[in-house]
């Protein structure tokens, strides 16, 4: 089925068999939100819950959160104790994008009712900061948009078998933490942009969330087809235009720093 080019069809199977991991597998690199959104019209009530939560997932790339919103609230689930072998719980990864959806809500609607440059800046600066912090200061927690994961084998990067060459592409689009870091430079360089006083924050921001990259590209990439270096060179790109544009600022002296360090890093065995 998925050879024929029949995800959900194949999706429906793996339910009936109890292969979970290949169900989300398929609902959260491989499909489009579209397909998920047909798919949560006909799937049966019992496997309803599961379906919902990956089309919730998908409206949170794009931060349409309103329809991310409708989709968790029609989760059924509630948080449950956790078995011994187990990472997380449907009901409680549900409860965590609720309360993520509204947060990120607030800070959206923050930007949208900003009048001046600089309350524009600091929303901006508000969204891409809470993007980078609750990919890489969840204690014990996953991204943001990573899948509900019930055991460390239930995830995509374990499935290099099933990836073919023209889907590693799809995959790094989707539900990396690189993607949210992407988003958050974004908010960053929005900021960065201004004359506000949160511009050279949002700089050295922004090289962070590039600085992470490799990280993330390496563990979700195959190794072949990953270069670190143009990250790097960004973040470095980033750090120097802090320096240019504001040499008195507290900020500066640490970017210097960095640049010196990442000078010095041989990338070529990362």
């Amino acid at each position: 089925m998925e050879k024929a080019g029949l995800p959900a069809e194949a999706v429906e199977v793996y339910f009936e068999a109890g292969n979970l991991a290949d169900a989300r597998y398929l609902m959260d690199i491989i499909m489009t939100k579209e397909q998920v959104e047909k798919l949560a019209k006909q799937i049966n009530a019992k496997y309803r819950d599961e379906v919902y939560y990956a089309l919730g997932s998908k409206h949170m790339l794009e931060l349409d959160v309103k329809r991310a919103r409708e989709a968790f609230l029609a989760i059924s689930k509630t948080p449950a104790k956790l078995k011994q072998d187990e990472i997380h719980d449907l009901g409680t990864e549900t409860a965590r994008m609720l309360e993520v959806t509204a947060e990120l809500d607030t800070l959206l609607q923050a930007e949208k009712n900003a009048v001046s440059e600089e309350e524009k800046a600091v929303a901006s600066y508000a969204i891409g900061a809470y993007l980078y912090h609750k990919n890489n200061r969840n204690t014990n927690r996953h991204a943001i948009l990573n899948n509900v994961m019930i055991s460390s084998s239930d995830s995509p990067v374990n499935a290099y078998n099933l990836i073919l060459p023209d889907e590693k592409e799809l995959r790094q689009k989707r539900f990396d933490r690189a993607n949210l870091l992407l988003r958050a430079e974004e908010y960053f360089l929005k900021a960065a942009s201004t004359k506000s006083s949160v511009a050279p924050k949002a700089l050295y921001s922004a090289a962070l969330c590039r600085l992470w990259l490799p990280t993330y590209h390496s563990y979700y990439q195959v190794q072949t087809n990953f270069n670190p270096s143009s990250d790097v060179q960004k973040a470095i790109g980033y750090l120097t235009q802090l320096l240019q544009k504001y040499p008195k600022h507290s900020l500066a002296k640490e970017a210097s720093k960095v640049i010196t360090n990442l000078k010095n890093i041989d990338y070529s065995n990362y």
